[in-house]
């Protein structure tokens, strides 16, 4: 009758409200527990996506860079720089300089420029210049 007793007890007390209402408790804490567990997985993942398409973009530029380095060491960078920036030439070269002609000019203001310039023989000063282009071109 002992053992009767202890099932029916025991059959009573998972059957009663308040242990319904304890296990339904502890499965929303549960749940909830893992629903946030899951959002940050999806968090920690998208931001190792990000990282990882960031890596992917700076190892690209680097990749970029060094070759711009080792471009900028090269022989030919060096001597197309003393070209132009020094005016250096090979042996054997003829340098040529064209007077009155600055970059982004037409030619019909250019060659009229040049024109000018060769037929008074004088120079021009900046202040002048200026005047010139905004009051006599008009």
């Amino acid at each position: 009758m002992d053992s009767k007793h202890k099932t029916s007890f025991g059959h009573r007390l998972f059957r009663s409200k308040l242990v319904i209402i304890f296990e339904v408790l502890i499965l929303v804490v549960l749940a909830s527990a893992l629903g946030k567990e899951m959002i940050r997985k999806y968090q920690i993942e998208s931001e190792i996506n990000e990282l990882q398409n960031e890596v992917s973009r700076l190892e690209d530029n680097n990749i970029e860079l060094n070759s711009l380095i080792t471009y900028f060491q090269s022989d030919s960078y060096k001597e197309e720089q003393a070209r132009l920036k020094l005016g250096l030439q090979r042996e054997g070269e003829s340098v040529i300089t064209v007077l009155g002609v600055a970059a982004g000019e037409d030619s019909d203001s250019s060659q009229d420029s040049a024109t000018n310039n060769l037929a008074n023989d004088n120079i021009v000063f900046n202040p002048q210049q200026w005047w010139d282009y905004f009051f006599k071109n008009s």
